[in-house]
């Protein structure tokens, strides 16, 4: 008798529950429900407009942090790629050898030995002059790059942020 009352209560108490659920589900907008599909956030917890709404919030902040560390280390990537490769150019035109594997600073470094030397070497001869001027002012526009690289990045990323915020006002307010 004692098992068959527990039984009872035990399904009394899951039908409760699935009711309640149910009863919450239905008291939430259209919008916010389809909102919590599509960002895949479990309801269980959720009992009532503002904790969906908080929920909500929540999980576009993780993922636009998310999205924002990707943004910065793609940005990061491409940036310094695009360096050490203009770098790397402008030391092979210079006659010197330099690997992928070497650091930026270090390819750098021996560029700017390699432009002393043949600024040294010059004499007066005008040709040479110009070519090695030619050098100079790609080396500087590297070393500027490499510089003002931090303050390049950052304006790629908020720009890029900004794009990404305007689509997501725009599918939120879908």
């Amino acid at each position: 008798m004692v098992d068959k009352i527990s039984e009872i209560n035990s399904v009394s108490a899951n039908q409760l529950a699935v009711t309640v659920s149910t009863n919450i589900l239905t008291t939430l907008s259209s919008m916010t429900l389809r909102r919590l599909n599509e960002l895949d956030i479990n309801t269980e917890n959720i009992n009532s407009e503002e904790d969906a709404l908080a929920a909500i919030e929540a999980k576009e902040a993780e993922q636009a942090k998310a999205e924002k560390t990707e943004s910065e280390q793609n940005a990061q990537t491409y940036y310094d790629k695009q360096i050490i490769s203009d770098a790397i150019q402008l030391a092979q035109d210079l006659g010197l050898y330099v690997s992928q594997d070497d650091e930026l600073s270090v390819v750098m470094d021996n560029i700017k030995d390699r432009l002393d030397e043949l600024q040294a070497e010059l004499g007066g001869n005008d040709n040479t002059k110009s070519v090695v001027d030619e050098y100079s002012n790609r080396y500087d526009y590297i070393y500027a790059q490499y510089m003002n690289k931090a303050t390049t990045l950052k304006s790629q990323i908020i720009t890029s942020l900004d794009v990404m915020g305007m689509n997501g006002a725009v599918s939120a307010s879908l």
